[in-house]
């Protein structure tokens, strides 16, 4: 009978060899900084991998329930008047050209969101251009930790699309809290669950190749108990 992924990943106390390859996980391992995993990659999806990297964000309060201060709160008057069709014309058309010039000649804030709750930032994650995103994060300074209406992160439009978009990944993970990876939605989905299976093998070995960051920007929150992002 075949293993389901979390009796895989909790076979903490025996190996098992699968077509050359193996799953390793240590006792009593409480986090993959004391865990070794060489798994069949296609086998393990990337929640439960971030699930062993990221054990306390695995059950937050429930689901949709903002792990963030400012995030998941009804749009103010003054978000709703940011999001306009200026803006988002320039998002969809990624024309980070005018949207400079709106910021730095204009006095433009791209603080904003429409009545669903979305922000520019979750508008320009869907569109998948790095450039736009690092504009609204690192000039326009937007926050990351936006929740929809519907519990949705930034990451959740990040992730749920036709490829797997590492780049956009790599260039948002160091604007904030790792927790954001675990963030359930109102249908308790975190955005990795939204991850088609065919890319499953490539977002685990993006996963690992940041854990070492990940885990010690965790260890930072844990020890100023501020969340990034």
């Amino acid at each position: 009978m075949d293993l389901t992924n979390r009796e895989l990943l909790q076979s903490s106390s025996r190996k098992r060899k699968r077509v050359g390859e193996r799953t390793e996980v240590s006792k009593n391992s409480s986090s993959l900084s004391e865990t070794e995993i060489v798994a069949t990659k296609k086998d393990v999806s990337p929640v439960e991998f971030l699930r062993l990297l990221i054990p306390s964000a695995e059950d937050p309060p429930q689901s949709g329930a903002s792990l963030f201060p400012f995030s998941g709160q009804a749009p103010s008057m003054e978000e709703l008047k940011n999001y306009d069709m200026e803006s988002v014309t320039a998002i969809r058309a990624m024309d980070v050209a005018h949207l400079r010039h709106l910021l730095t000649n204009e006095g433009k804030s791209f603080h904003a969101c429409n009545r669903n709750g979305e922000s520019l930032l979750h508008l320009a994650c869907r569109r998948s251009n790095v450039d736009t995103v690092n504009f609204l994060v690192h000039e326009a300074n937007v926050a990351t930790s936006a929740v929809d209406d519907l519990g949705r992160t930034i990451l959740h439009d990040a992730v749920w699309k036709s490829f797997a978009d590492v780049e956009l990944l790599k260039a948002l993970l160091p604007t904030i809290s790792p927790r954001l990876l675990l963030q359930k939605d109102q249908r308790g989905h975190t955005a990795f669950d939204y991850a088609r299976r065919q890319h499953w093998t490539v977002w685990i070995e993006f996963l690992e190749s940041q854990k070492d960051f990940i885990v010690r920007r965790l260890s930072m929150e844990g020890e100023t108990g501020t969340i990034v992002g």
